[in-house]
């Protein structure tokens, strides 16, 4: 379903229906390929151990990259399953392309100025890029991380692993919740604390949802280089509120201290970069 160069997103509810998602925004409704629930849970299941990730009714949430290549193309693909308790009454699945290998900040609008910014500075500052979903974050981010650090120790932080591997010197580390038994979890907070033994030159926290923004925050604080991230953001003003309310007051200080860049994308064909600042207290 995802083969045609214009569907950018496949989302299945259960055995009501499959949506397909195109370029430009439109969707197209198709009957779902599974008639049972507990076809579905199956294959989910399946699929979700084939990439070594836990997904059953302890742990029903599971996600990841996945790469399929053919003779002439390769598709990376972000991948998204919920099975029942979680999901309710059926399970849903998300499936979204993304074109990581081909796209560079030219394929965004303002990509070029943020180019030009980002040229005339010398050391690197934290870069936030926040913005609601499917505007582009995460490509973007992949972007600056191809055009400024191919060739640098960029470790990978994410509790799913997403972001794929382009540069030969990029390195990821992966949290994983505890099993049933509740024993051998890895924390998203371990693997910074463990991965600063690798010396990294740049640090990438994939995205911040929770716990996450204690680990940026402390990467800001670690010396190894420039630390990257994505947020869910609505405005500007929105930035220090949702750190604050993931990492109590304190989030205040370390942004008025290395006042880090904040670049805000926007939804659209091409995906915009809306505008990008220091940020400064309000």
């Amino acid at each position: 379903l995802l083969t045609p160069p214009d569907i950018e997103e496949v989302f299945v509810n259960g055995s009501r229906s499959c949506t397909l998602k195109h370029s430009d925004e439109s969707t197209k409704e198709l009957s779902s390929p599974f008639s049972k629930r507990e076809q579905m849970v199956e294959t989910m299941q399946l699929f979700a151990c084939h990439h070594h990730v836990r997904l059953d009714p302890c742990q029903p949430f599971a996600g990841g990259e996945h790469l399929y290549a053919t003779a002439r193309t390769q598709h990376h693909f972000r991948w998204s399953l919920v099975i029942p308790p979680a999901a309710f009454p059926e399970p849903l699945i998300s499936i979204r392309k993304h074109a990581f290998l081909r796209l560079t900040l030219d394929h965004f609008n303002g990509g070029k100025e943020l180019r030009n910014y980002l040229n005339k500075g010398g050391n690197f500052p934290p870069i936030i890029i926040g913005g609601p979903t499917g505007s582009g974050k995460s490509s973007l981010l992949v972007c600056l991380l191809k055009e400024f650090f191919l060739h640098h120790r960029v470790m990978l932080i994410e509790n799913l692993a997403e972001i794929p591997l382009i540069g030969n010197k990029w390195i990821r580390l992966v949290a994983k919740p505890p099993g049933i038994d509740q024993e051998f979890g890895i924390s998203i907070n371990e693997t910074l604390q463990y991965g600063l033994r690798l010396r990294p030159d740049t640090i990438v926290i994939s995205e911040i949802r929770t716990d996450e923004a204690k680990v940026f925050l402390q990467g800001m604080l670690s010396g190894h280089g420039p630390v990257l991230t994505t947020i869910h953001l609505s405005s500007p003003d929105a930035l220090s509120l949702r750190l604050n309310g993931l990492y109590s007051d304190n989030a205040d200080c370390f942004l008025t201290h290395h006042r880090p860049l904040v670049i805000l994308t926007e939804r659209g064909n091409p995906k915009s970069i809306k505008e990008f600042f220091h940020w400064v207290p309000s």
